[in-house]
């Protein structure tokens, strides 16, 4: 199995990270969002579908055999202003990534991203 911690790009991550944290969506609204995730799983070869049209769902299917792992992430934002004095600082008024979502999403998609490279490795599946 390859050495999976060093195919981690933490570039990617921050990458994904800020551009989430710009542009937040509240809840039920994440359709922007949504196609950005479904961007970045076309871009490194991750199948997906989307089962309601705020939501993206991943596929990974392993190279052998085994259970089935799930690993999520919320997407949406909260109904507040991003006062943050930063250049990825919300660029929607009254809307904001202050809790965290827009770093789980983007570490998700790096997390899928490894997957993606070693499912041959890997025993079952993981959504």
């Amino acid at each position: 199995m390859k050495e999976w911690l060093a195919l981690i790009d933490e570039n990617r991550i921050v990458r994904n990270r800020r551009y989430l944290r710009q542009h937040p969506e509240l809840s039920e609204q994440e359709f922007t969002t949504a196609d950005y995730i479904e961007k970045q799983l076309a871009d490194i070869g991750v199948s997906f579908f989307r089962p309601v049209p705020t939501g993206v769902v991943a596929l990974i299917d392993g190279g052998r055999p085994g259970k089935t792992l799930l690993i999520r992430a919320d997407t949406d934002a909260l109904p507040m202003q991003d006062d943050i004095d930063k250049p990825y600082r919300s660029v929607v008024k009254g809307v904001a990534h202050t809790c965290g979502h827009d770093a789980h999403t983007a570490m998700l998609l790096e997390t899928a991203r490894v997957l993606g490279q070693i499912k041959d490795d890997l025993c079952g599946k993981v959504i």
